[in-house]
């Protein structure tokens, strides 16, 4: 799959494909509604961009360290999928002006995002302490997974080191 190329892909690759496009975009012609119509696309597709890269870097940390699929997969993947439809729907629509889709947006987001962190957290943690010796703290990595505008810098070499340079022993 062209998303397992991402593995390879330095942190400044990743950081401008998930955030720079569209922020670029912004910067360049938000200020119009044509702009901003442009700009909130170039945002849903890098979201999906960047739930369907955190999918696949489940799976292949699942599969690089022998985990057995199970119901809390499809969870997994049922979490993504409600992740996304709150971040096209709820911001996007004229109900975001409202105090009570905001709310919404928050108490179904932020819950979600975390689940969907530490899930994945708890994966790659395994695997680098199986495969690299490296005992480090899941809760670190949630964090990082929480915050990927920060976080990809320091996830992504971990990832690299665990998936792709691994590969190639």
């Amino acid at each position: 799959m062209a998303l397992r190329q991402l593995y390879r892909a330095s942190a400044w690759t990743l950081f401008f494909l998930f955030f720079g496009v569209w922020w670029l975009a912004d910067m360049v012609v938000g200020g119009t509604p044509a702009g901003h119509a442009v700009v909130t696309v170039l945002a849903d597709f890098s979201n999906a961009l960047q739930l369907a890269w955190l999918y696949q870097l489940n799976v292949d940390l699942g599969r690089h360290c022998g985990f057995r699929s199970s119901g809390t997969e499809n969870r997994f993947a049922a979490m993504l999928v409600a992740l996304l439809v709150i971040l096209v729907f709820i911001p996007n629509g004229q109900a975001a002006e409202t105090w009570t889709a905001w709310f919404a947006f928050i108490a179904l987001f932020f819950p979600l995002l975390y689940l969907t962190s530490a899930h994945v957290a708890q994966k790659l943690v395994a695997c680098e302490a199986a495969a690299l010796g490296h005992q480090r703290s899941r809760g670190g990595a949630t964090m990082m997974f929480m915050f990927l505008v920060v976080g990809i810098w320091f996830l992504q070499p971990r990832i690299k080191r665990l998936l792709v340079e691994a590969a190639h022993r």
